[in-house]
């Protein structure tokens, strides 16, 4: 099993122009990108994701879906909501694909506690 360490310190100005400068180019530095967000909590992602649009007035999860393709796209949209609005995306992706997907609403409802499923 793999260890992931975080860096000590966390500049989420610097995270952004690295992003910037991997969209850069023909293609996308996707080492980059995993490097960048694999490395930081769901908060820090969410702080990234503000200070990119404060600089450069564009979603940075609009760009990483234009940038990226496949399954590789949708994991780092995933990997960039807050739990609960990627609870959501899970449960809806889940009933739209019918019978195949009710497993994945199990899952979220016996993760969380009836007040988290609830909200």
């Amino acid at each position: 099993m793999a260890t992931l360490i975080a860096p000590i310190t966390f500049s989420p100005g610097l995270d952004a122009e690295a992003l910037r400068k991997a969209f850069q180019g023909w293609g996308t530095d996707e080492k980059t990108v995993i490097a960048i967000l694999g490395h930081r909590n769901v908060h820090q992602r969410q702080q990234i994701r503000k200070v990119y649009e404060e600089i450069y007035q564009e979603d940075l999860i609009k760009r990483l879906e234009s940038e990226l393709s496949g399954d590789f796209e949708r994991a780092v949209y995933r990997w960039m909501l807050e739990p609960a609005d990627r609870d959501a995306v899970l449960a809806n992706v889940a009933i739209k694909n019918g019978s195949k997907g009710y497993h994945v609403i199990v899952e979220i409802a016996c993760v969380l506690s009836a007040d988290e499923v609830s909200q």
